[in-house]
C-alpha cells in the first residue's frame, strides 16, 4: 500500500468579489476586524487608522461591477492597504485574478504577497475608467510560510490624490480546484432476477477555486455468471444485465461552490438482471430399452451387446405334416 501525497491546505478569500454587506449606492463601512459593529465588511481589512472600507453598487456614477454587483474603491478615507492574511502550505502553488479599473483617470495600483511581516510586491496595474482590467498570476509558498497576506497597495491615482480611485472587483487568491469523487453501487453483491441496480457517484470540491464546466465520465462493465444445467457435459450461461460499457457522462458547474457537493445517479433508467432461461432438456440420456438402436450415444453404442434369443421352457410335441 502508498501513501497518499499530502493535500496542501484549502486556501480561498472570503468575499473577494465584495457582494457582502449589500449596499444601496456606496457605503463606507467597518472592515473585518470590527465585529462589533452591526455591519461591517466580512473577509477584508486594512491598515487605515479609522478601519473603513468603501463599498460601490454597480451602476452608481455610472460605473458597472466587473463581476457580480458590487465593487470596492481600494482607499476610503485614506490612503492604506487592503488586505486578508491566509493559512498556507509551504510549497504549495496558490492562484490569483483580479479586476482593477481607475476611478478619475489612470490609477496605479500593487498586489503585494507574503508573510504578513513583510510582504513582496509581485506586480503593479494601471488602467483607465473606461474599462476593467483584468489579471492573473501565481505564487509559491516559500518554506516555512504557513500564513500568507494577500494585499493591494494604492501606488497613483488621477488628480494626485492617492485616496480617490483604484476599483477592485472579482478577486480570487487560493488553491486550485480538487474534486474528490465516491462511487457506490446499491445493492452490493450477487444479483438476484428482478433487482435493480442503482449507481451514484458524489463529486465535492475540496479546492479554493471553483471548479467550472466540469465533466465527468464513469465506465461500468457487464457482468458474466454461469450455471450448470442437469447434463453435466454442458452448461446454461446467463448475464446480469448492467450498464453496457458505453459511458454516461454529466455535465456539471460547480461555481462558487467550494466545499459543497453533489450527487447523482449515474445508471438510468434502473438495470434489472434478466430471468435465467430454462434449462435444456438432456439430450444424452438413452432412448431405448433393449436392442441396438441408432439413436443412442455412440459410448452406448460401442459397449451394447445384442440381447440372447428368448429361452424356451417345457415341451412340443411335434406337428405332424
Amino acid at each position: 500500500m502508498t501513501t497518499p501525497p499530502t493535500v496542501p491546505l484549502r486556501v480561498a478569500l472570503v468575499n473577494g468579489s465584495f457582494e457582502q454587506p449589500t449596499v444601496a449606492n456606496f457605503e463606507i463601512l467597518p472592515d473585518a476586524s470590527q465585529t462589533q459593529a452591526p455591519k461591517f465588511v466580512p473577509g477584508w481589512r486594512t491598515t487605515a487608522s479609522d478601519h473603513m472600507i468603501e463599498l460601490w453598487r454597480s451602476g452608481f456614477n455610472g460605473v458597472p461591477a466587473a463581476e457580480g454587483a458590487q465593487f470596492a474603491e481600494l482607499n476610503a478615507n485614506q490612503v492604506a492597504t487592503l488586505y486578508q492574511d491566509l493559512p498556507t502550505t509551504p510549497g504549495s502553488t496558490l492562484y490569483w485574478r483580479l479586476y482593477h479599473r481607475g476611478r478619475l483617470g489612470q490609477d496605479t495600483m500593487a498586489l503585494d504577497i507574503g508573510s504578513p511581516g513583510a510582504p513582496v510586491e509581485q506586480r503593479r496595474f494601471t488602467d483607465g475608467n473606461t474599462a476593467w482590467g483584468y489579471y492573473t498570476g501565481t505564487y509559491t509558498v516559500p518554506a516555512g510560510q504557513t500564513v500568507t497576506r494577500f494585499a493591494f497597495r494604492s501606488v497613483s491615482a488621477a488628480g494626485g490624490n492617492r485616496g480617490i480611485g483604484n476599483f477592485l472587483d472579482g478577486v480570487f487568491f487560493g488553491t486550485a480546484p480538487l474534486v474528490e469523487l465516491t462511487k457506490s453501487a446499491i445493492p452490493v453483491g450477487p444479483l438476484e432476477v428482478g433487482d435493480v441496480i442503482t449507481y451514484r457517484i458524489t463529486a465535492r470540491n475540496e479546492g479554493g477555486g471553483a471548479a467550472e464546466n466540469l465533466v465527468l465520465t464513469t465506465t461500468s462493465r457487464r457482468a458474466r455468471r454461469t450455471s450448470p444445467d442437469p447434463c453435466a457435459s454442458s452448461r446454461v450461461r446467463t448475464r446480469a444485465r448492467r450498464p453496457t460499457n458505453r459511458a454516461t457522462t454529466r455535465r456539471i458547474s460547480t461555481r462558487r461552490r467550494t466545499g459543497s457537493s453533489s450527487t447523482w445517479a449515474t445508471a438510468r433508467p434502473p438495470y434489472r438482471a434478466a430471468a435465467c432461461p430454462a434449462p435444456r432438456p438432456c439430450r444424452r440420456a438413452p432412448r431405448w430399452s433393449t436392442g441396438w438402436s441408432s439413436t443412442g450415444p455412440p459410448a452406448a453404442r460401442r459397449s451394447a451387446t445384442p440381447p440372447p434369443p428368448p429361452t424356451r421352457t417345457g415341451s412340443a410335441t411335434p406337428r405332424n405334416r
